[in-house]
């Protein structure tokens, strides 16, 4: 059941003069999957997200140093292009870049994906992401990531996008986690996951490869499955999302949504109320 609702922006960067964008479509043409596949992901933790859609002017933001990633996340980052956004009342922001140093673009002339382009990328797809850690007490985060995509919308590609949301709401790498580095509380519990075990939020190199044929769990999908979500990270996830709170309005970015019972009892009230008010 579907208990709370996270509201997420995508940021697609352009250059100054609005052009060169980074591809949220695939080359191979058709309509962007993140939305359906990260909703399915995070389904069995009782999370819906709802994705708005906005662009940014800036062409120093397209392909991002360590040092210009930090500046976003502190929102101190300039450029010759437009200011950068501010984020969404209630919302976590996602920044869809060409490149970043997670893919080796390391500021130099044909570095990273641009200077070693995908053979085919109708048939090929690579991506990456980073963001900030939201742990009550420990770790702040102001809801800003950053994502990178080339070739077509796979899965993985779905994966990432939900990995990095699942960061923001305060959930670290299992490989992390299973070398003790966790606090062993609700909003950043410790626990142990065998290396064979898919999980959302493994890091590159760690755990189970995407298998596209996997079918072990009838209550789930092949996509929920290959990136499980447990008990202890769902409440994690709920514990810290309402209280990541970036604009500072005091609402978190994670909302409980109402039993439909109890919002038509809210409406008859309503209702009932100005009837009297009238009388």
């Amino acid at each position: 059941m579907i208990t709370h609702n996270l509201n997420v922006e995508i940021v697609q960067v352009l250059d100054d003069s609005g052009g060169n964008p980074t591809d949220l479509i695939g080359t191979n043409g058709g309509s962007y999957i993140y939305s359906s596949q990260v909703n399915e992901i995070f389904n069995p933790a009782g999370i819906q997200v709802t994705f708005t859609q906005t662009t940014w002017r800036s062409t120093d933001a397209q392909r991002l140093t360590v040092a210009e990633m930090e500046a976003i996340f502190d929102n101190t980052f300039s450029s010759s292009g437009d200011p950068l956004p501010s984020i969404p009342i209630d919302s976590v922001q996602v920044f869809f870049v060409m490149d970043h140093p997670g893919t080796g673009y390391d500021g130099t002339a044909g570095s990273g994906w641009v200077g070693t382009p995908l053979g085919n990328p109708n048939f090929q797809a690579r991506n990456s992401g980073i963001n900030q850690l939201f742990i009550d007490g420990t770790f702040v985060s102001n809801g800003r990531g950053v994502m990178t995509n080339e070739g077509f919308a796979a899965d993985q590609l779905a994966g990432t996008i939900a990995h990095e949301l699942a960061h923001a709401l305060g959930l670290r790498h299992i490989e992390d986690i299973n070398a003790g580095g966790a606090a062993g509380t609700i909003q950043d519990p410790d626990f142990n996951t065998p290396v064979t075990e898919p999980n959302l939020v493994w890091g590159a190199g760690f755990g189970p490869a995407y298998d596209g044929g996997l079918d072990n769990d009838p209550a789930l999908t092949t996509l929920q499955e290959n990136y499980l979500i447990n008990q202890q990270q769902i409440d994690a996830m709920l514990y810290n999302g309402v209280l990541l709170d970036p604009d500072g309005n005091g609402i978190g970015v994670l909302q409980l949504i109402p039993e439909p019972t109890a919002a038509l009892l809210a409406i008859i009230g309503a209702a009932t109320l100005f009837r009297r008010r009238r009388s």
